[in-house]
C-alpha cells in the first residue's frame, strides 16, 4: 500500500484541462518529495484513479476546475468526505465518468479512504497541449502547498 499518492489528472490535448497532469510533471522533475510519496500522472483514466485511492493511505488528487468566480490559476483545497458523496441521477458510466465517480467506485470497497483535491481555476478549454501561464505561475504556490500538505499528513500519522 502506498503512504500518500498525488495523482495528477485530466486532458492535456484540452489546455487547461490537462493542469493536474502537467503538475505532477513538474513535482517529478524537481524531484523534492519524501521517497514514499507516490507521484501519478492518471490522464483522463478516471477507472485508474479508483484503483489508486484503493491502494493508497491518504491521496492528493490534482484536477482543473471552473468554479466561475475565481480568479485563473487560484487554487481551492476541498478534504472529500466521502459520507457525504451521492451518485448522480444518472448511473456511473465509463463513457463519462469523473473524478467524484472514482471516489464513489473507491468508496464502495473501503470505507476509510482519504482524498484531497487540489482544485485548479482554469482560465480556458482550447484545442491545444499546453496549460495558460496565469496557471503555470502558480506551480511553485501549489507545491509549497502540497509539500506543507504532505508534512502535516506525516505529523498527524496516516489513518
Amino acid at each position: 500500500m502506498i503512504d500518500i499518492a498525488v495523482i495528477g489528472t485530466g486532458n492535456i490535448f484540452l489546455g487547461d484541462d490537462g493542469v493536474g497532469v502537467h503538475f505532477v510533471n513538474y513535482i517529478r522533475e524537481k524531484n523534492n518529495l519524501p521517497k514514499d510519496v507516490a507521484l501519478i500522472d492518471c490522464g483522463i483514466d478516471t477507472f485508474g484513479i479508483a484503483s489508486y485511492l484503493l491502494d493508497s493511505k491518504r491521496a492528493i488528487i490534482i484536477d482543473a476546475c471552473n468554479f466561475g468566480e475565481d480568479p485563473p490559476g487560484s487554487l481551492r483545497v476541498i478534504d472529500v468526505d466521502c459520507s457525504k458523496l451521492t451518485k448522480n441521477e444518472k448511473e456511473i458510466s465509463i463513457h463519462s465518468s469523473s473524478v467524484k465517480d472514482a471516489v464513489l467506485i473507491a468508496s464502495a470497497v473501503r470505507d476509510d479512504l482519504s482524498v484531497v483535491i487540489y482544485a485548479i481555476q482554469i482560465e480556458k478549454l482550447t484545442s491545444s497541449i499546453g496549460i495558460s501561464s496565469s496557471l503555470r505561475e502558480n506551480f511553485s504556490l501549489f507545491e509549497s502547498q502540497l509539500l506543507n500538505e504532505i508534512k502535516k499528513f506525516k505529523e498527524e500519522g496516516i489513518r
